[in-house]
């Protein structure tokens, strides 16, 4: 059964089709079981990636290699990558309807377009390393 409804597809359709640049790489942690929510999770996260080529997702068990690799303990959990591959900082943990369902088509609407993102030049240059 569909998770995201027909009308909202079409609109967050146009909304790829005119905002995104660049590719969008998202890795999706679950867990085989006692996990209420990854299998509603991972079906939202296949109808996104599903309406446009530049937005895609692997997945991965907690206690996976890759799942070590980004420090996730907790399930479901989605981490976007940068342009690098990398940890971009976003993460999702639990599913992403309701409000939190926006927050994830603008967080892909940002890390696609990093114009987008509007912040004040002194955050853009800080540095944490």
């Amino acid at each position: 059964m569909a998770k995201i409804d027909q009308e909202e597809k079409i609109k967050i359709k146009e909304l790829f089709t005119k905002n995104l640049k660049d590719e969008v790489n998202l890795l999706f942690f679950t867990k085989e079981d006692g996990c209420q929510y990854c299998g509603d999770t991972e079906e939202i996260l296949k109808e996104v990636t599903e309406l446009d080529e530049k937005v895609n997702f692997e997945t991965h068990l907690l206690g996976s290699k890759k799942a070590a690799e980004f420090g996730i303990d907790r399930a479901p959990a989605i981490i976007f990558l940068n342009n690098d591959g990398q940890d971009s900082g976003v993460h999702f943990y639990g599913i992403p309807s309701g409000y939190e369902f926006t927050s994830l088509i603008e967080d892909i609407l940002d890390i696609s377009d990093q114009e987008r993102i509007d912040l004040a030049d002194d955050i853009k240059n800080l540095n944490y390393s």
